[in-house]
């Protein structure tokens, strides 16, 4: 018995009338989840040889990433934030116009619970600061608080819109 059932049972025992037609649940969508698209590829060029990754084996695309087919040099901007009120920014001093930014996850204080850092680190934060900053695209990597686990993340739906034209991948 859950409390749904319970709330609609005490309304039923007041007497009071369902408000969507002759039920007193009102329905709506909702995206449960979503599956990676098995379509997305992504090839290294190394020493002039392609080198094909298999998609939820080698990497991942986020539900937020733009759809977008990009060929570019890749570029590496540490931890890929910009925090004005500490003066610390990852792209100070390279230049990633039109190229693909290659990022760790977490952030510098990643091991302290009150950073500022926090504030600047989502994953779609960090893509749209490369964005923000003349990359075509960002492919985050496990930093060092992954030296034990090297595990793509779980391809979810945040629920917020993609951001355009604009790659997303681990």
């Amino acid at each position: 018995y859950d409390a749904a059932e319970y709330i609609k049972d005490e309304f039923v025992s007041y007497g009071l009338k369902p408000l969507f037609g002759d039920d007193y649940f009102q329905k709506f969508p909702f995206i449960k989840g979503v599956n990676l698209p098995q379509t997305n590829s992504v090839t290294f060029f190394i020493n002039g040889k392609p080198v094909e990754l298999k998609p939820g084996k080698d990497f991942t695309t986020f539900s937020f990433s733009g759809k977008k087919k990009v060929k570019a040099e890749l570029v590496f901007a540490g931890y890929g934030v910009t925090v004005p009120p500490l003066n610390y920014d990852d792209y100070a001093d390279i230049d990633v116009k039109d190229k693909i930014v290659v990022v760790m996850n977490f952030h510098p204080e990643y091991d302290s619970v009150k950073s500022m850092f926090d504030m600047y680190s989502s994953l779609r934060q960090k893509a749209a600061n490369a964005r923000d900053n003349g990359a075509a695209g960002i492919i985050f990597v496990n930093g060092p608080l992954s030296a034990t686990v090297d595990e793509l993340i779980n391809y979810d739906y945040d629920g917020a819109a993609g951001i355009q034209n604009f790659a997303v991948i681990q």
